[in-house]
């Protein structure tokens, strides 16, 4: 992380105010990285091609399938690796015969958030660190 410090990231589609524009605002300051969110968000094709362009760089999930392009490459974030908050969200009456064996799944790959490889924002720190409820 520390070595893209300078750098702008494009990250077309951040909405301001919206969660994830607020994840990457908190981000960019810890670590010196500008957010570009300038321009359309036309999907994945149009990213990666903005992308090998050469004169952008972004930021994907570790597992999310782009398409291939020649003049691209992924190269994953570590030290420390950016880590964003997911939570699970369903009405408390919801008795969907498959939502206790989700939520008994979701909990049984919960790992705390670890801040000596990991950085989260400062303000989901707490919430993370602990096993869910």
């Amino acid at each position: 992380m520390e070595r893209l410090s300078g750098a702008t990231v494009w990250m077309p589609g951040n909405a301001p105010g919206s969660e994830w524009a607020e994840y990457y605002r908190f981000l960019g300051a810890a670590f010196g990285i500008h957010i570009d969110t300038s321009g359309p968000d036309f999907g994945w094709e149009h990213f990666v091609e903005e992308i090998g362009s050469g004169e952008r760089i972004g930021f994907v999930g570790e597992r999310c399938r782009l398409p291939w392009h020649p003049r691209t490459v992924q190269i994953p974030v570590v030290e420390p690796v950016p880590v964003y908050p997911c939570s699970m969200l369903c009405h408390r009456q919801n008795r969907h015969p498959a939502l206790a064996r989700l939520i008994r799944f979701a909990e049984s790959g919960f790992r705390p958030y670890d801040p000596r490889c990991q950085w989260l924002p400062e303000p989901d720190r707490a919430t993370f660190a602990a096993a869910p409820r």
